[in-house]
């Protein structure tokens, strides 16, 4: 049985035990508001989920804000600045920062191909990138090699994200950029539909393509960033 979610002038049919998820969530914030207001160990009061530190009411805090923040962006998505945007560059500098997580420092992230430049909003590329090297990084349970890698196709910038872990079983391969789709235990399902919304405000395209050695591989396309004219 489903009940239909809205959200701004979007509505999607979701399972009850989404929902209940959800709200075992707010219940979780509305502990650790009293936690944190009260500056007790322990939460009190009807309904409230207790919590033994304030650790661990930030860590809820700090986690649903990521579901809302997800939600927000994909129901109000915001119009890309576009700007000269080296990717490769991007690209590196966003896999440092996934490799700060003490969970994901036996990845390695190698990046190969054409230095390409395309006209974009470097904010929105990088949280698609954050999200991909991310959904990598966890296919492989924090350890494997990821291999990204650039090429001018046509007069297009190709990026292709692979990685060596069990791959995207067939049954689910159309499913996986849908919203609110996941098969992890958390999370919002929304990292991909997100990426997708992205990338086709960029005049883009992105999706799961054959893998030749096993695991994943995302490959997306983006217009190359125009010529200067000559003087």
């Amino acid at each position: 049985m489903g009940t239909k979610l809205y959200c701004g002038n979007l509505s999607y049919n979701v399972s009850s035990s989404d929902l209940e998820e959800l709200f075992s969530q707010f219940g979780t914030v509305e502990s650790a508001q009293v936690i944190t207001d009260r500056d007790t160990g322990r939460s009190k009061g009807f309904g409230f989920v207790e919590m033994s530190s304030k650790a661990e009411a930030q860590a809820a805090i700090d986690g649903l804000n990521e579901k809302v923040q997800d939600l927000l962006r994909y129901a109000r998505p915001r119009r890309p600045e576009p700007a000269p945007v080296q990717l490769a560059a991007l690209i590196r500098d966003t896999a440092r920062l996934l490799r700060r997580d003490p969970g994901l420092r036996g990845v390695e992230v190698e990046i190969t191909g054409d230095d390409l430049q395309v006209l974009a909003d470097a904010e929105q590329l990088r949280d698609v990138f954050q999200n991909l090297l991310l959904n990598a990084a966890q296919a492989m349970d924090g350890k494997g090699r990821i291999e990204v890698s650039l090429s001018n196709e046509d007069g297009r910038c190709r990026v292709a994200v692979a990685d060596n872990g069990p791959g995207v079983p067939g049954e689910i391969r159309e499913r996986v950029f849908e919203p609110f789709f996941t098969t992890r235990n958390y999370g919002t399902g929304l990292g991909l539909a997100i990426a997708r919304q992205v990338v086709e405000a960029h005049g883009g395209w992105i999706g799961l393509v054959p893998a030749d050695t096993g695991g994943a591989v995302v490959a997306l396309e983006l217009p190359l960033k125009p010529p200067e004219p000559r003087a």
